[in-house]
């Protein structure tokens, strides 16, 4: 009995990819990033921080199940499932990871003053700053512009169309990254030189310290957020050169320039760990100032 056999460059993966997945890559960021899941997880039950559940632990389950689509790719070549398992969650999956930035972020404003901060943080009705809902807003926003997109790409007989959407969703990503690193460098220099962006008797007052604590907390944001940049920049450039472009054609420019990127990113917060870092009364300044504010309404 005869059997066909198929060259490898002729093979659905390889049409996809512009190569075939090395399977021992797949494994070692499936490892890591089931790892950091993990940590996350116990992390956050254990300090009570729930929120980085729906953001550190999703961005790292999102990622385990992005490596499995590129496995799966590996495994099965003449299938076009991986990829398009793998295009759509590898994009989306950092994206909750951004949000702890903001969250951060927006807690250590209402520890060192929110006056000093451009985009007021000062707690509404919902014990969410309004830092929080501008940038949280617009996580949540580019992650439905990315899902529509890669949904639409991994669909579609033609996935140009899916591929600019998602284009378009990381570009605003990359907007609102630059946008709030602006926000945030302003803040620490108004700050540092106590210069307020407001005044008045509605405003606070408060003028904290940048203890050694906060400043641990702040080198994590400055490198987490330094590796989502990166990895944002790169996913620009290969949506950019289209489907059939050098960049996403090349398997170790994706593996250091994604993968590494956002391993490097959730470990950063594992190690730098707002449990440890962040002082509880960040949080629960929230209920104080909302009382403050009601009295000042």
């Amino acid at each position: 009995m005869n059997s066909t056999i198929i060259p490898v460059d002729h093979t659905r993966v390889y049409h996809n990819y512009g190569y075939i997945p090395t399977k021992s890559t797949c494994y070692i960021f499936l490892v890591l990033f089931g790892l950091s899941a993990v940590i996350h997880s116990v992390q956050a039950i254990r300090s009570t921080k729930y929120w980085l559940i729906p953001t550190a632990t999703l961005c790292c389950a999102l990622e385990v199940a992005g490596w499995g689509g590129r496995l799966s790719s590996a495994l099965d070549l003449m299938s076009n499932n991986g990829f398009k398992v793998q295009i759509v969650l590898t994009i989306t999956a950092p994206t909750p990871l951004l949000a702890i930035n903001f969250i951060i972020v927006g807690q250590i404003i209402s520890l060192l003053g929110p006056q000093y901060s451009r985009i007021s943080a000062r707690y509404c009705k919902c014990f969410i700053s309004r830092h929080n809902i501008v940038f949280l807003t617009s996580d949540i926003v580019a992650l439905i512009i990315q899902y529509a997109g890669g949904g639409l790409a991994a669909t579609a007989d033609d996935p140009t169309l899916g591929g600019h959407i998602m284009l378009g969703g990381i570009a605003f990503q990359t907007f609102a990254i630059t946008l709030f690193s602006l926000v945030t460098v302003e803040f620490f220099w108004r700050h540092h030189f106590q210069r307020p962006v407001r005044f008045g008797p509605s405003v606070p007052t408060t003028n904290g310290i940048l203890t050694k604590q906060l400043l641990v907390l702040c080198v994590g944001l400055v490198f987490n957020t330094f590796f989502l940049y990166v990895r944002a920049i790169y996913r620009l450039l290969e949506l950019g050169q289209g489907w059939r472009g050098a960049i996403l054609h090349t398997q170790w420019i994706f593996n250091i320039f994604d993968g590494t990127m956002i391993v490097l990113a959730t470990y950063t917060w594992n190690f730098i760990h707002p449990m440890f870092w962040l002082p509880e009364t960040a949080v629960n300044r929230s209920d104080s100032e909302k009382d403050e504010e009601d009295a000042q309404g």
